[in-house]
């Protein structure tokens, strides 16, 4: 995630804009599955969910496969989060620029 460019982690979630929340819960009700990932997407100003995505882990053996859906599902749920979050970016920064360009125009 870090190598989206735009993406600066934070420790304190009131200097982020939005908050992970990533979490795993075994069992499922899709068999095979292990258990599911689920990543909820706040806005730290007000706890709101802006976005929620789950991703089922399927049940694997030996350890070593079990491991390689686990990272399977943690790929699939992070390029799950990919395209909203990059689209609120590109939105913020349209904006910006558009704030610029008519500042510029009104000689601010």
């Amino acid at each position: 995630m870090t190598q989206w460019a735009w993406h600066k982690l934070v420790s304190d979630p009131g200097q982020a804009d939005v908050v992970f929340e990533i979490g795993f819960t075994l069992g499922g009700s899709m068999p095979p599955a292990l258990g599911h990932l689920r990543l909820a997407i706040r806005d730290p100003r007000n706890n709101v969910l802006r976005w929620g995505f789950a991703e089922y882990v399927q049940s694997a053996v030996p350890k070593s496969n079990r491991d390689k859906e686990f990272d399977k599902a943690m790929g699939a749920l992070v390029d799950d989060a990919k395209t909203p979050v990059t689209q609120v970016r590109r939105q913020a920064l349209r904006l910006t620029i558009l704030s610029k360009m008519a500042n510029m125009a009104l000689g601010k």
